[in-house]
């Protein structure tokens, strides 16, 4: 069943919006300053404030504070509907841009707020789309540097560039930034409870609190793919491979159990299973589209993964 979002004045959420089967949402320098130009004025008309971000070719990591009364979820509704009839619009193209839901990570600031300025504009570097940190144009690395006199948008760097000391910060920020490269992909930044909350378990309880909510002990499972899908089959108890709609949704539950509780990715899951490459993703949504018809199979599952801890 699809979790609401917690929003809040002053959350920090990481959100990453993708494109849709993982293709292109930004095809020319001109795709990206017009995303840009969208963020600046919907941030000043909903009191978003933009920490940290980064636009790749297919996706786009965006780092920000809810500092007033508007939401997060209408920040990014504006967002993304006005770019993607301004982005069908010039490529002549119909239809969805953007993969599904944005994920929106709610971060604990204290704890992650460096750590995700550093990951976020380390990104490019990741994708071997620069061969020096600072070359790629699209993130707010530059501003942090003071090299963009004029941005589209404005990020709150000063008082991140506080956190490394009054005088030369900027330098101190770069030693920082540097320090980070060969990181690699950072699973500890991903790694959250069913309620997309990276924070201590204190941190997760006051902000679930805001909700009503109690925090949901998550299920680790230390094991991968193919040790899940024996461990479904034996469930089941099935001394063959199962074929057709048997296959598929015991194949769902697997992916799902993988990529929520044994950080397995999706595109690990999808070769294990030979299909395609948005064919995990879609297992997991037809799943999460069942629960929320039926919320007690998923209590089942869960049920059942934590049986096999002990």
């Amino acid at each position: 069943m699809r979790k609401p979002r917690i929003q809040f004045e002053g959350a920090l959420y990481h959100v990453i919006v993708r494109g849709n089967q993982r293709r292109r949402v930004f095809l020319s320098p001109a795709d990206f300053r017009r995303y840009l130009e969208i963020m600046g004025k919907k941030g000043k008309a909903h009191a978003i404030k933009t920490n940290a971000y980064c636009l790749m070719p297919n996706h786009a990591h965006l780092l920000l504070e809810q500092s007033g009364y508007s939401k997060l979820s209408r920040y990014m509704q504006g967002l993304q509907t006005a770019y993607t009839k301004y982005f069908n619009k010039r490529h002549k193209k119909s239809g969805h841009l953007f993969q599904g839901r944005y994920k929106a990570f709610l971060v604990e600031r204290d704890s992650y707020l460096l750590e995700l300025v550093r990951y976020i504009h380390l990104n490019p570097m990741r994708a071997k789309l620069e061969e020096k940190v600072g070359q790629y144009p699209w993130s707010s690395h530059g501003q942090y540097l003071g090299k963009e006199k004029k941005p589209l948008v404005k990020v709150a760097r000063g008082e991140i560039l506080r956190m490394f000391g009054k005088e030369k910060a900027v330098k101190a920020y770069m030693k920082f930034v540097l320090e980070g490269v060969g990181q690699g992909h950072r699973k500890d930044l991903y790694e959250t409870s069913g309620w997309q909350i990276l924070g201590s378990e204190g941190y997760e309880a006051r902000s679930l609190a805001k909700l009503g909510e109690k925090p949901e002990r998550p299920v680790r499972l230390r094991m991968g793919i193919g040790e899940i899908w024996v461990r479904l089959k034996g469930r089941e108890r099935m001394e063959e491979e199962p074929k057709g709609h048997k296959r598929s949704k015991l194949m769902e539950e697997a992916v799902w159990l993988g990529y929520e509780c044994a950080g397995v990715s999706q595109a690990e899951s999808a070769k294990y299973f030979g299909i395609g490459p948005s064919g995990a993703y879609n297992a997991i949504k037809r799943l999460e589209r069942r629960w929320e018809r039926s919320p007690g199979q998923r209590r089942s599952l869960l049920s059942w993964a934590k049986s096999l801890k002990k």
